[in-house]
């Protein structure tokens, strides 16, 4: 049973710089969205664009307060496997970021990402199989607060829209990044990796409100791998794992131009020259150090208790 719990709690650590890889700063710095809607930028529901509801205050261990527990808990259809649903809280600890030409350095504190696991079901309630077998597809889930796992403080631009220090703070020309998770991470156990599809939404009055790079027809796709991954431990906050100081990174990914900025797309080239957007394979990475927490349904200390750091 622990050595099940390891190696959830390896796979999902690698989930860690997946997220992180846009989110801690810069253009890849967020805050946490309050709801997502359909707009100009891409889908409806989950995958559209949010009202920010930033934060200065450093993300810290809550104990799996975001963890969609009742989904991680929700029973298969009679008859089918037994339930093995896991929660899955990763905090990014440091990382560096190159986005074409723009390198910044992801501060301590800045994300997380909760997630939670079970079997994936059919439209009958059925759990699915994996094909080959044996066993059964997992599913990745998040809770329905709009944030589709990924949470993250609200950051600045460097240079604003116009690539000057005196422009980050002015109204019209200081721009907010807000890296928005189009589903739920997708972590593969077996090869301790994840995969993350995001876009990434740039605020200001003078870009508008559907200002992107990468959308949910053409998104922004993360495919973190470790480069160090440390022992697993037993969480020191109470039943489960954890891994402290997993390193990852990603070269691969490639990031759109911008698309909807300013009066009918009137600032796209300002936003891309910034950005260095569009920007190919192999310009652009993510290296990351997190720590990664992960618990069973079936442990003892089941439901874990959210708690509040200072």
């Amino acid at each position: 049973m622990k050595t099940k719990t390891m190696r959830r709690a390896l796979g999902t650590a690698t989930a860690v710089g997946a997220s992180v890889a846009l989110i801690g700063s810069g253009l890849a710095g967020a805050a946490p969205s309050s709801e997502l809607s359909s707009d100009s930028g891409g889908s409806s529901g989950s995958s559209g664009s949010s009202q920010s509801n930033s934060s200065s205050i450093p993300i810290g261990y809550d104990n799996y307060a975001d963890c969609p527990k009742d989904k991680v808990t929700a029973l298969t259809k009679p008859g089918g496997p037994n339930n093995r649903g896991s929660c899955y809280d990763l905090y990014v600890r440091s990382g560096t970021m190159k986005l074409g030409n723009l390198t910044v350095e992801i501060p301590d504190g800045s994300m997380k990402i909760a997630v939670g696991q079970n079997f994936k079901v059919d439209e009958n309630g059925n759990p699915i199989p994996l094909d080959p077998g044996p066993g059964y597809e997992l599913a990745w889930l998040s809770k329905d607060d709009g944030h589709n796992g990924l949470y993250s403080n609200d950051v600045t631009v460097p240079g604003g829209a116009f690539g000057t220090s005196s422009s980050e703070n002015f109204a019209l020309t200081g721009i907010k990044a807000e890296v928005q998770a189009l589903e739920p991470p997708v972590v593969k156990l077996l090869e301790s990796r994840l995969t993350m599809s995001v876009r990434i939404k740039l605020s200001n009055p003078l870009l508008g409100d559907s200002c992107y790079l990468g959308s949910a027809d053409n998104p922004i796709n993360i495919d973190l791998k470790p480069t160090y991954v440390p022992p697993a431990l037993e969480n020191d906050h109470g039943d489960g794992a954890m891994l402290i100081g997993l390193k990852s990174e990603d070269n691969s990914f490639s990031v759109p131009g911008a698309t909807g900025c300013g009066l009918f797309g009137s600032l796209n080239g300002i936003v891309n020259s910034k950005a260095g957007a569009p920007s190919a394979s192999g310009q652009n990475s993510l290296t990351t150090v997190s720590d990664v927490y992960n618990i069973s349904s079936l442990l003892p200390s089941w439901p874990p208790v959210p708690i509040t750091t200072p």
